[in-house]
């Protein structure tokens, strides 16, 4: 549904006003650093101005935020943010397509030197999540307890050594073949279905923000109402147990 420029200016006033009293800031004092009056920053929080680009990216300065934030662009306050959110979403797809070779048949294993390691032996029996450098061919290893960058690292794929850089080549490729598969679709609608899947990372990112801002009730009212048949069925065979 296509907001409406009311809409749109009371969305982007109540984020100028959010975004203001993270910082601690009064309407009078951000006027000031913003070489603005009081009430322009009323009126815009208050939505009965809208905010130009150039406005909102005075504001996006002085809060520290990304002024597309600001404009109802983009779900992530800062590039930061973004970025922390897309890294978490690269090592996703990574480890889901590591297990898909796994899966299919391949061997894949990390070689590393455990003279790296103080002492080895205190990290079994934890899990451990690793990040490849991109622009290296070292990986970090983040533990309970720790988090350390590992050099010199090779990948054990199937009977041949590789770097990490090359691996992650790899499976560059792999994704570019996907993104292949998905243009060539016929039907329209299975198209819009796979890029959404892909590609529609912010609105994800919405849904799981208000998913968590939820109450412990209202949680279970909505996995209720999305997964209703698997939970009866799940409560049928515990009472016919």
């Amino acid at each position: 549904i296509e907001m409406t420029k009311e809409d749109l200016n009371k969305k982007r006033g109540c984020r100028l006003r959010e975004c203001r009293t993270d910082k601690n800031l009064t309407q009078k004092q951000l006027a000031d650093l913003c070489y603005c009056t009081t009430q322009t920053i009323s009126y815009i929080e208050n939505g009965k101005r809208g905010m130009s680009r150039e406005l909102a990216h005075t504001f996006s300065m002085q809060l520290g935020i990304d002024e597309e934030y600001l404009l109802c662009e983009t779900y992530f306050k800062t590039f930061r943010e973004k970025n922390k959110y897309l890294d978490a979403l690269n090592n996703e797809c990574d480890s889901k397509l590591t297990d898909l070779l796994q899966l299919l048949g391949h061997k894949i294993k990390l070689l590393f030197n455990a003279g790296e390691f103080d002492d080895p032996e205190a990290l079994i029996g934890q899990s451990a999540n690793f990040h490849f450098d991109t622009y290296s061919n070292d990986i970090i290893m983040e533990t309970e307890n720790c988090s350390r960058r590992i050099h010199n690292i090779r990948i054990q794929f199937d009977d041949i050594t590789i770097s990490p850089i090359t691996f992650m080549e790899f499976f560059s490729d792999i994704y570019d073949y996907i993104d292949f598969l998905i243009e060539h679709l016929t039907d329209k609608e299975e198209k819009n279905k796979y890029n959404f899947a892909l590609y529609n990372m912010e609105t994800a990112f919405k849904q799981e923000q208000e998913f968590e801002s939820l109450s412990k009730e209202e949680k279970i009212r909505r996995i209720k109402k999305d997964f209703g048949s698997i939970l009866l069925c799940d409560e049928e065979t515990a009472e016919n147990k």
